[in-house]
């Protein structure tokens, strides 16, 4: 007896199903397609109908759009590099932040010194102070807080005077007035 046995003889995979698997995964992918095409095609609609809305609005409104304009007027570049300007500065002086200056002040004032009057320079980044002292020695305390903080740089005392001043229970005595420059104080 021979016994003979072919492995190869019998087809394992089931062609029938594999190939319907395809058809199906290809019918689904073509039906993705068609439906991605239609989209596609209204939203260009959309978007082209949209574009003739706008130009009628900027038409209507006598707006240039750009890929229409011819040029640059420089008259007119000049008056919008003007407006800049003047915007950029209103920024830098609302960027100027009175709290954090009197903090500053607060932390270096002495007993028996009173500001009276603090100016802000934007453009020169100064600052000018008035201030009135009991006496030489709490002006001169209060110049070297200002001198040693780290707050303040270039302390310029500018004027200094005696004078009469009344105390809160109506008493004259005398007090030193003087007027300070701060650089870089903010």
């Amino acid at each position: 007896m021979k016994i003979q046995l072919n492995l190869a003889s019998r087809i394992y995979v089931n062609r029938r199903g594999l190939y319907a698997a395809y058809l199906a995964g290809t019918l689904v992918l073509v039906v993705l397609l068609l439906f991605s095409g239609f989209f596609l095609v209204r939203h260009w609609r959309q978007l082209d109908e949209l574009d003739h809305r706008l130009a009628e609005v900027e038409r209507r409104l006598g707006v240039e759009r750009e890929d229409e304009a011819m040029g640059v007027n420089p008259a007119a570049y000049e008056n919008l590099r003007e407006k800049i300007a003047e915007a950029n500065a209103i920024l830098v002086r609302d960027s100027f932040r009175w709290t954090e200056l009197f903090d500053r002040f607060e932390a270096v004032l002495p007993p028996g010194v009173s500001i009276r009057r603090i100016q802000p320079r934007p453009k020169d980044k100064q600052l000018d102070v008035s201030a009135v002292a009991r006496g030489n020695e709490q002006m001169q305390d209060f110049l070297d807080r200002l001198i040693g903080s780290d707050s303040f740089q270039d302390v310029f005392l500018l004027r200094q005077e005696k004078i009469e001043i009344e105390d809160y229970a109506g008493r004259k005595r005398e007090a030193v007035r003087f007027s300070l420059s701060l650089k870089e104080a903010f």
